[in-house]
């Protein structure tokens, strides 16, 4: 049950929620583990380092009050002592060598020891030892340091009477020095408290820190998330600023460029599905059309042949109508061709010829009209395919040209090289073509012309173009022209 909460909680949690979480809790268990351990360390500094003290001070009394011990001078004594004496010093005692306090001076705090006596007599007849004393709760409650004093037998002892027979060192007495770790333990709770206050800023700092860098880490991805939801919704136009240099801006860039493609494709895809419906109607509109003419054809027939003398004055005529017959089957049949994509014969064209001979086609027309043509021709080569068709694409994009500049204009006619492919762009400074209008301007049947086209000759330039191997792309804006750019492999 708990963990079906929990889970049903994390799930619900954003990206950014989750690293800040998983973030914070990370950073305050390592801010706690410090801590931690940072006090442990100083508080075994701070044991050792009294310990060390203790036993320093009780060397230093040691040395310093052999003469003291030896004359019986109490005023020495204590003004040896009273100088080593400190906040940390609990109680400072000298014995005689049977255990009988000679000296003994406390601190402002002194520790009481239940068994003092016993521990007297018993470090009076032990070498130097450090002891530490715990209470019932485990804790440290002071540090005992005794410490051998010893003299050396000299004839100074003769003078004051205290002269042994044997040669070498001998103890004097004992000096025991009781460290209060009581003291240490309040300034470590102090220094805890303090610690643990700047523990917590430096949480709160380290928290803030995690939530900007993950919010700033987190917002490009946003901008990845907001650009999934819109190509869900469809719109492959979209695209992902992000200018970092780092993998999420390389993510962004890679995702454009699949965002592109995948447009490219998709308006491939739906081109080659209306090309398709296209030719279904092209093919039911053409059988409509042929059985008629057939019959017209027929009757044609019949009448010079059978109704009509050789020498009618009417064979001429009827001999224009069949041929205007014929040419509108062979239109009928080319246009149904295209559309179920048959594979027309190709052959090596020389690209720039054949764009030489629509140019010339044009020039008289564009004359009439005050169009001034352009010529940059900047690049030719051969390329596989039907001169027929290829100059049948010239001549609807001049033509389309023409047409879309109302008076007096200019068209530049334009060859190149890019990648490989040879270029040819038709630019013209008519009205141009409406934003809303560009994707559809191949479109079969789709025209800007009104009543004066039909729709079928951009989308006849871009079938035959993509049937052999090139492409073919528009740009344009509205009252300033227009510009079709073919591209063809070349070989």
């Amino acid at each position: 049950m708990t963990e079906n909460i929990v889970s049903r909680f994390w799930a619900g949690l954003s990206l950014v929620q989750k690293s800040i979480i998983v973030g914070s809790v990370l950073f305050i268990a390592n801010a706690a583990a410090f801590t931690i351990s940072f006090g442990n360390i100083q508080e075994r500094y701070q044991i050792n380092f009294l310990e060390e003290a203790g036993t320093a001070i009780a060397k230093t009394i040691g040395e310093s009050s052999k003469f003291g011990i030896i004359t019986r001078n109490w005023d020495i004594l204590s003004a040896q002592v009273q100088g080593l004496l400190t906040g940390n010093i609990s109680s400072i005692t000298i014995l005689d060598v049977g255990g009988n306090p000679l000296f003994e001076i406390t601190g402002s705090e002194r520790v009481v020891l239940d068994d003092a006596a016993v521990r007297q007599k018993t470090l009076s007849e032990s070498p130097s030892s450090t002891e530490r004393l715990f209470d019932p709760n485990g804790s440290l409650h002071a540090i005992i340091v005794s410490q051998m004093i010893e003299s050396e037998k000299r004839p100074a002892r003769e003078e004051i009477g205290l002269f042994t027979e044997k040669a070498g060192k001998e103890r004097i007495g004992t000096v025991i020095v009781v460290m209060n770790a009581r003291q240490v333990y309040r300034e470590l709770a102090e220094s805890r408290k303090t610690f643990f206050y700047l523990g917590l800023l430096a949480i709160a700092v380290g928290i803030s820190i995690i939530v900007i860098f993950v919010e700033f880490t987190a917002r490009p991805l946003k901008k990845l998330v907001i650009a999934t939801q819109k190509v869900a919704d469809g719109d492959l136009g979209y695209k992902v600023e992000i200018d970092t240099k780092d993998e999420i801006g390389t993510l962004a860039s890679s995702f454009n460029t699949m965002l592109e493609r995948l447009k490219e494709t998709q308006e491939k895809l739906v081109m080659t599905e209306r090309l398709a419906a296209s030719g279904r109607l092209a093919a039911d509109v053409a059988h409509e059309i042929n059985n008629p003419l057939a019959i017209m054809k027929n009757y044609i027939y019949l009448m010079r042949k059978k109704r009509m003398k050789e020498d009618d004055p009417n064979q001429p005529t009827l001999t224009i109508i069949d041929g205007e017959i014929d040419r509108i089957s062979r239109i009928i049949t080319q246009f149904t061709d295209f559309y179920r994509g048959y594979q027309i014969p190709l052959e090596e064209v020389e690209i720039l010829g054949t764009l030489k001979e629509v140019i010339e086609f044009y020039r008289g027309k564009l004359k009439e009209r005050d169009i001034l043509l352009e010529e940059r021709m900047m690049g030719s080569g051969k390329v596989l395919a039907n001169r027929d068709k290829l100059k049948q694409v010239f001549l609807n994009l001049v033509k389309n040209a023409e047409e879309a500049i109302p008076e007096e204009g200019k068209i530049i006619i334009e060859t190149g090289r890019e990648g490989g492919r040879i270029r040819v762009s038709v630019t013209d400074t008519g009205t141009g073509i409406k934003a809303e209008d560009i994707g559809r301007i191949f479109d079969p049947f789709f025209t800007t012309k009104g009543v004066k086209g039909f729709g079928l000759g951009l989308s006849v330039t871009y079938g035959i173009i993509k049937n052999l191997g090139g492409d073919i792309e528009v740009a344009s804006e509205a009252g300033k022209g227009t510009t079709f750019k073919v591209m063809m492999p070349t070989i």
